[in-house]
């Protein structure tokens, strides 16, 4: 299901990772951003505060972005 929200901020998450915290209609959830810090990964530039982005994440406990879109 496709969701929206700001990002409130991120923090490295293993060499190549980020935890990305956003704001959304559930309130603040943190999402796992595997390869964010690799430009040739879809998932580069996810983690920057302030944006406002739609996003699709895996069904689980921790959940990890599959896809997104920078609103």
């Amino acid at each position: 299901m496709k969701e929206e929200g700001i990002v409130i901020k991120s923090i490295p998450y293993k060499e190549t990772s980020k935890i990305v915290y956003l704001y959304t209609n559930k309130g603040k959830i943190s999402v796992r951003a595997i390869g964010s810090k690799n430009t040739k990964k879809n998932t580069f530039g996810f983690g920057e505060s302030g944006n406002i982005v739609s996003f699709i994440t895996t069904d689980s406990d921790f959940p990890s972005l599959t896809e997104y879109e920078i609103i």
